[in-house]
């Protein structure tokens, strides 16, 4: 979704921070991991059917909204030497930077299955 669609980016960005606070478990997962790097997606679908989003009428086509984040960890060589090949400390903390991306996305097709979700 682009910028430039602020009301309707704003409401499907509420109608997923009230979704998630109550628990909303993601549709899809996938992580991978390997070399100090680790990279977790989820996305998150909502059927909508031009319902519960600003100006529906200019909306009403849409069918389902979705929400991917993407978590990506890269691990810090420790300045000492001391972490073992996967970056871990002696004492088995990781030590690194941690970054998370949200997209939001619109669909004409009410439903997202796995594999649409998967391609994402």
């Amino acid at each position: 979704m682009k910028d430039n669609q602020e009301g309707l980016r704003a409401d499907i960005e509420r109608l997923f921070e009230r979704r998630l606070e109550r628990g909303f478990e993601a549709d899809y997962t996938d992580v991978d991991s390997g070399h100090g790097r680790a990279l977790a997606r989820r996305c998150w679908a909502i059927e909508v059917g031009g319902r519960g989003l600003i100006d529906s009428d200019r909306w009403a086509e849409v069918g389902s909204v979705a929400l991917i984040e993407t978590e990506r960890f890269e691990a810090e060589p420790d300045p000492d030497g001391e972490a073992n090949p996967n970056g871990e400390a002696e004492n088995g903390s990781v030590s690194g930077e941690t970054a998370t991306e949200k997209r939001y996305v619109i669909n004409a097709n009410q439903g997202l299955s796995e594999i649409g979700l998967q391609r994402l």
